[in-house]
């Protein structure tokens, strides 16, 4: 009896896929919806077990440029939902 792995190649290939599978369509989707500070620019802190934000009064500078990135480089790299918006609507925060 033969057993076959899979390469290490052919299993980072699969982990990749469903990491960006879950980006594109869980994380990102989400961040941008409940995460984002509407009208008023910016994201939230953080989201709570319901994806609920976590409201504070305070918003730490590092955390927003940091998001707009994340939406940045998904853009970049394919992303076909609203990054643009987001980049934008999260650099505005510093306007």
């Amino acid at each position: 009896m033969t057993v076959q792995f899979p390469s290490a190649a052919q299993a980072l290939a699969e982990e990749i896929g469903t990491l960006r599978k879950w980006l594109d369509e869980d994380a990102l989707p989400l961040w941008w919806e409940a995460g984002s500070a509407r009208p008023n620019g910016g994201f939230y802190e953080r989201l709570g077990q319901d994806a609920k934000p976590v409201f504070s009064d305070d918003r730490r500078a590092r955390v927003q440029p940091r998001q707009a990135y994340c939406f940045a480089a998904a853009g970049q790299h394919g992303w076909q939902g609203p990054w643009k918006e987001a980049l934008l609507h999260g650099l505005s925060w510093f306007e």
